[in-house]
């Protein structure tokens, strides 16, 4: 036995490895929990096609269900501007896809989760007149997103910023 002591000496015992491999196990099993939640909260995110529809009408009474309080700003800051240059957005969204969890961190004591997807929408900009001065009714761009969804303290996910950073003509 003594033999075998040293031969194994600086190696783990059975018990060392036995409580590594149920560390393992336990955050195999904690991120696999965690991957579920983020594949049934991506599955969950009907508020895409809501929310940008109503970001392009500025309808800020549908954005208050879904928004913080700084995002609706943003959208009535960006629609007075708009609105003095005398442009209406005319844009629908048409398919949302390809919805993944980018990066997942903590802001403050919140959870905050950034999202990426892409639309295809329809770009349409219209005049006070309703004449069309960019794109058309048939002028289809895909649209890359991301959006910082935060967990209000009412215990309901919140867009707290949103960006566009690609777009590419369809059709």
């Amino acid at each position: 036995m003594g033999n075998l002591q040293g031969k194994n000496a600086g190696s783990p015992s059975f018990h060392e490895l036995h409580s590594d491999s149920q560390l393992c196990v336990l955050i195999w099993m904690e991120n696999l929990q965690l991957q579920c939640q983020l594949k049934r909260f991506t599955a969950e995110i009907q508020v895409i096609r809501p929310v940008l529809n109503a970001f392009f009408k500025g309808d800020t009474e549908v954005l208050k269900k879904y928004c913080s309080k700084e995002e609706i700003e943003r959208c009535k800051a960006e629609h007075q501007a708009f609105d003095s240059q005398g442009i209406i957005f005319d844009n629908k969204i048409l398919h949302v896809s390809d919805i993944e969890v980018r990066e997942k961190k903590m802001m403050g004591d919140s959870p905050l989760i950034i999202l990426g997807f892409k639309t295809q929408q329809v770009y349409c900009i219209r005049d006070k007149l309703g004449s069309i001065k960019e794109g058309g009714k048939d002028t289809i761009h895909i649209v890359h997103y991301a959006w910082a969804m935060q967990l209000g303290e009412d215990r309901v996910w919140r867009l707290r910023e949103m960006q566009q950073f690609g777009v590419a003509a369809l059709i």
